[in-house]
């Protein structure tokens, strides 16, 4: 159910901004995920803004290292990252937190 909001806000706001919503495709959200843990958060830990999502033209821009991992044609290049941005986002987030209970770990035990 909380799926099927989260499905249904989006797609309300990519209409709002006026952009195509792509749906999530599974195994597309998982070869996101792994490029993000793999290639993307030994360079950026910490999301400091909701700015530097947005950007994924430049070459150094986090979008634009994520659909050049995973192959995205040009021509879908700003509705499957206005879809997968958040994808990315929480994957950062659950990597961190790995890392941050590993070292948790290692200190409550000593």
């Amino acid at each position: 159910m909380i799926k099927e909001k989260d499905k249904l806000i989006g797609k309300l706001q990519s209409e709002n901004e006026g952009k195509d919503f792509i749906e999530l495709n599974a195994i597309q959200e998982k070869s996101v995920v792994e490029v993000t843990k793999k290639y993307l958060f030994p360079y950026c830990q910490f999301i400091r803004n909701a700015d530097v999502l947005d950007r994924f033209e430049s070459s150094n821009s986090i979008g634009k290292l994520i659909m050049d991992r995973v192959g995205v044609k040009d021509i879908i290049c700003s509705n499957f990252w206005y879809t997968y941005k958040h994808i990315v986002r929480k994957a950062i987030k659950q990597q961190r937190n790995i890392c941050h209970n590993a070292i948790r770990c290692v200190f409550v035990i000593k």
